[in-house]
């Protein structure tokens, strides 16, 4: 992992790297011999410290190659070899010979596959190619004349062979062993006789010549064969060092495209419409499609309301736009950018973009928060200067009305002693909103704790003619029971002055992930979505003697408790509140207390 570190580093600050220092490859033993292409470099590229195996895989592959090279040129020299020979005892005897030399040859090759087959000793297999390659070009030369012979040229042949397989090192000692092999045969009647070798009418000088030509060019070969071959290498080395470095890149570029947490998506303009190219997995997360399938199609298809906000957005600068997303809304802040080529021409747009929907969410209930903690101030201070007052006023009445009075004078104190009481019950509501106790938590069931309040209320549903139902399920959590009592209380009666007589009420708790939620709906008139937004806020109501203060008050209690609370209109007439509690979690700002 630190090479790949490394090769990473270097290649997001574009420092060139030098062949040497190149990664080749993974060793012999996780790739095997022959894998085809170039080197492939372990995950971000090879470390330093698998070069030397991986120099023994290049080995081990040009070793094979040229094996087989052996096998397809011994083949045709072999056939080339008996065209040349002419009739009578002697060829015929060579002949026999060429048959000895085409299964040497075979059999050597054969043997060293299976050597290869090991993957152990790739260079002293290299030195024994380069040997057996030698001396049976020799053989050859010697069955069919000798240096003077047709196929003197072979030595020239072996000195290139050897430096394909060893390197500089394989080429002079080829050529060493093929002059070596050549002036022997010409000086030694002995060797020519124990070969075979095929009588060549040929005067000294003009052996001398041969001789000397084809130790010259030997050499000569070696050293131009040796250049190129270790300019080949390096070359293969400085292409391999490339390819690393590019993959390294684009493993790189692929990385961070996926890790990003928000969505990226380009666009290339095709007919009069934008053609996606890339969408990342979290861009394909936050509009709900598969990131495989969306490359080629047009963004309209995708999300017809992300594509009309990238066309109106300006360049460089942020936008908003709101799509729909499994049937429920979604807000998106988005950045259009224009995508470059090469040459800096216009190739397209970079669309960055993220789901705010949460952080919108949050941001409103911080601002409500504000809010109703300005308005809870102003009604404490409020009702603690009507409180006096309205007792004192209430008490006087309470006094008055003992006396004998009649008539008109008995109404006016009846409804003077019931807008007194009314009046109280509103200030205890702005005090119990203004200043709510903390909820003092302890272990309970939110069903048993629902069931109750149902049960509770049932007789105010039936006076108005509605029907209540209740259903729930173990829903263990730790809350304030009194504080959450009167939340539900709060949203059953809500419920009841919005249904018509025989109307439905439902109420029940369910789980939501790691919280629970509590549902009551109604099949009322539904709330209108320009006022779902105010409806928690403190004296916003709709209703002719309402106060403002019932869902502001279950807002309050919600959030004390750690929970959110929300409201939507259900599908053919109604309203749905929901109440989400986490289960076990502590509540912002509560006081836990003593078990029993």
């Amino acid at each position: 992992m630190d090479g790949a570190a490394a090769r990473a580093d270097r290649a997001a600050t574009r420092e060139p790297r030098s062949p040497d220092r190149a990664s080749v490859g993974r060793p012999a033993d996780s790739r095997g011999l022959f894998a085809g292409g170039g080197e492939e470099p372990g995950e971000g590229g090879t470390a330093p410290g698998d070069r030397p195996a991986s120099a023994a895989v290049e080995v081990a592959r040009r070793l094979a190659l040229l094996i087989l090279l052996r096998v397809l040129v011994s083949g045709a020299l072999f056939g080339s070899a008996l065209s040349v020979l002419s009739t009578g005892p002697v060829e015929e005897a060579v002949r026999g010979r060429l048959y000895v030399y085409l299964v040497a040859a075979f059999a050597s090759a054969a043997l060293e596959f299976v050597w290869l087959l090991f993957e152990r000793g790739m260079a002293a297999l290299a030195w024994v190619h380069v040997a057996v390659e030698t001396l049976l070009a020799g053989w050859l030369v010697a069955l069919t004349g000798g240096p003077a012979g047709p196929f003197g040229f072979l030595a020239l042949l072996s000195t290139v062979h050897g430096a394909l397989a060893a390197g500089s090192a394989g080429a002079a000692a080829s050529a060493l062993l093929a002059t070596g092999v050549l002036w022997a045969l010409a000086g030694l009647p002995s060797l020519q006789a124990a070969v075979g070798t095929l009588p060549v009418a040929v005067t000294p000088p003009r052996l001398l010549a041969a001789l000397l030509a084809d130790a010259g060019g030997c050499f000569a070969t070696a050293a131009l064969s040796a250049y190129l071959t270790e300019r080949l290498q390096r070359t293969g080395r400085a292409l391999s060092a490339r390819e690393a470095e590019l993959r390294s890149l684009g493993d790189l570029y692929r990385s961070v495209v996926r890790s990003l947490g928000s969505g990226l998506l380009t666009l290339v303009p095709s007919g009069g419409v934008r053609r996606v190219t890339l969408l990342n997995e979290a861009g394909a997360r936050i509009l709900g499609v598969d990131p495989e399938e969306a490359p080629g199609r047009t963004l309209a298809d995708i999300s017809p309301a992300l594509d009309e906000a990238v066309a109106a957005a300006p360049p460089s600068r942020a936008a908003a736009c709101e799509i729909a997303r499994d049937g429920e809304k979604r807000l998106l802040d988005l950045a259009v950018s224009s995508l470059r080529g090469p040459a800096g021409e216009a190739a397209g747009m970079v669309v960055a973009f993220e789901d705010v929907t949460e952080i919108k969410r949050l941001q409103a209930a911080l601002a409500r928060q504000e809010h109703l903690a300005s308005l809870g101030e102003l009604s404490a201070g409020l009702a603690h200067e009507l409180r006096n007052p309205l007792a004192a006023l209430s008490g006087a009445v309470e006094m008055l009305s003992t006396d004998a009075v009649e008539g008109d004078d008995a109404r006016l104190f009846e409804l003077i002693r019931r807008e007194s009481v009314h009046l109280g019950k509103l200030v205890s509501d702005f005090l119990a909103f203004a200043r709510p106790p903390r909820p003092a938590l302890r272990e309970g069931d939110l069903g048993a704790l629902l069931a109750q309040c149902c049960e509770t209320f049932q007789p105010q549903a039936a006076a108005r003619g509605c029907v209540l139902e209740c259903g729930s399920v173990p829903a263990p959590a730790r809350f304030d029971p009194d504080q959450m009592c009167q939340a539900v209380t709060n949203l059953l009666r809500n419920a009841v002055e919005a249904s018509a007589e025989g109307g439905r009420i439902a109420a029940s708790v369910r789980p939501a992930g790691d919280e629970w939620a509590i549902e009551v709906e109604d099949d009322g008139p539904g709330v209108a979505p320009e006022i779902a937004g105010r409806i928690f806020e403190p004296f916003f109501t709709t209703k002719q003697k309402g106060t403002g203060l019932g869902l502001a008050l279950v807002a309050r209690i919600t959030e004390a408790h750690g929970g959110t609370v929300d409201v939507a209109s259900r599908e053919g007439g109604g309203a749905r509140f929901v109440i989400t509690l986490p289960r076990q979690a502590g509540a912002s700002g509560a006081t836990a207390a003593p078990r029993s």
